[in-house]
């Protein structure tokens, strides 16, 4: 009965750290309907601002960040890049 008892705990602890293993190689988490709206809104306010006010670069850098998180690659960089010039010497 032990033996049995000792192969059904082995098997489980392999199945378990199988699971781990395969978890993470999952791609990031992705985003909830809620959190992909509010990205949403955050995007539309960050590109009102930046239409209205060009030149203010927080507001491309929020943009870029807003970007990312949306997992908008090449937006983010672009809207980065765009913070840089205006100011390249900030941080």
């Amino acid at each position: 009965m032990s033996s049995k008892l000792i192969k059904i705990f082995f098997f489980f602890i392999l199945a378990l750290t199988l699971f781990n293993l395969i978890s993470s190689f999952r791609p990031p988490r992705q985003i909830v309907l809620g959190q992909q709206v509010d990205l949403e809104n955050q995007k539309a306010f960050w590109e009102d601002m930046i239409f209205k006010y060009p030149t203010y670069r927080q507001a491309w850098e929020e943009l870029a960040k807003v970007e990312e998180k949306l997992g908008n690659t090449k937006e983010a960089q672009e809207a980065a890049d765009t913070a840089k010039q205006i100011s390249p010497n900030s941080p």
